[in-house]
């Protein structure tokens, strides 16, 4: 079953649920949208394995009517990642990762 939204915010969730979320994207057949995590336990571990799934998957970056690139807005924060901006960066310079933070949404369309 595909999903658009899901939110899994304070649920304790630790780095074995990010690992299997990560195993969900990857199999998702419609791009999912939204995904809120915030106040689990999650550390860098479940960040790069989710960043990965995306990265992986084939129906990502969604597209709007348009034709532009639209991310999926992915909330970690309040979780036990010890450096969670340096994992973002290094995922962006090894893997290609493309980010969008939500203070800087004028680029999200530009992706």
């Amino acid at each position: 079953v595909d999903f658009k939204v899901l939110k899994l915010y304070r649920n304790s969730l630790t780095d074995k649920a990010g690992e299997r979320l990560a195993a969900l994207i990857r199999r998702q057949t419609t791009p999912i949208e939204e995904i809120h995590l915030s106040h689990n336990k999650m550390t860098d571990v479940s960040m790069v394995a989710i960043c990965l799934a995306f990265q992986d998957s084939q129906v990502y970056p969604r597209k709007d009517s348009d034709g532009q690139a639209v991310p999926c807005w992915v909330r970690l924060e309040h979780n036990a990642a010890a450096k969670p901006v340096e994992v973002v960066e290094l995922l962006c310079r090894e893997v290609g990762l493309k980010v969008c933070y939500a203070q800087d949404r004028s680029i999200c369309g530009t992706m």
